[in-house]
């Protein structure tokens, strides 16, 4: 019988780049997928109420819950916070380790996704080097391009500034949030030609340096 994949012990994904598992969450869970990977043995993930997941989620990455799922396009409720938990854990086991200890901890107890006493940890396929993690960026922009096809130019990149101003503006700014948004406001000026796309790239290079 497989087992539920289960956080490591001292894994975190505080000051990692959530690319890849914004990517991942924003494809949907599957259907295939019978149990949600767990913080811990006991604590089934499909039993936790939003505000627990909320608190797991900032305690794992250090960011905000809901703006994570808005940023994946996915609803505020609990069973997509479950999943987007779920995939949070999973790269966390895969990158997260402590600074020191190797990614192939066969000794951790709390390692999961094993069958009859093997240790296989459920690969999350978007993570990857930094040439893999542009790409993934690059990706992400160009379907949000295409879903925003009827929407004229100054309406796309408007609703890209709005997002990074409310972020800005927000008691406890995200700084990871509001850099990839404005990653990603750069690049869609860049792409449709906008007038003021050189002064969003110098925006997003000046914010990089922090």
């Amino acid at each position: 019988m497989v087992q539920p994949t289960i956080l490591r012990k001292r894994h975190s994904l505080k000051g990692l780049k959530l690319l890849p598992v914004i990517k991942k969450v924003r494809g949907g869970r599957p259907e295939g997928l019978k149990e949600f990977a767990r913080m811990s043995k006991e604590k089934k993930t499909d039993v936790l109420e939003l505000d627990q997941i909320e608190n797991i989620v900032n305690s794992l990455t250090g960011e905000n819950m809901i703006e994570l799922l808005e940023l994946a396009g996915r609803d505020i409720d609990v069973n997509e916070a479950r999943w987007l938990l779920h995939c949070l854990i999973i790269f966390a086991n895969e990158v997260g380790q402590p600074r020191g200890q190797a990614l192939d901890d066969s000794t951790d107890p709390s390692t999961s996704a094993s069958t009859g006493g093997s240790s296989t940890p459920v690969p999350l396929e978007t993570a990857g080097p930094s040439k893999k993690r542009k790409h993934d960026v690059d990706t992400t922009l160009e379907e949000r391009v295409l879903s925003l096809e009827k929407t004229s130019k100054w309406e796309m990149v408007q609703e890209l500034k709005e997002k990074v101003r409310t972020l800005c503006l927000q008691d406890d700014p995200s700084n990871a949030l509001i850099l990839l948004t404005l990653d990603e406001l750069s690049k869609a000026a860049r792409k449709l030609n906008h007038e003021e796309a050189d002064m969003f790239e110098e925006l997003y290079r000046q914010a990089n340096r922090y």
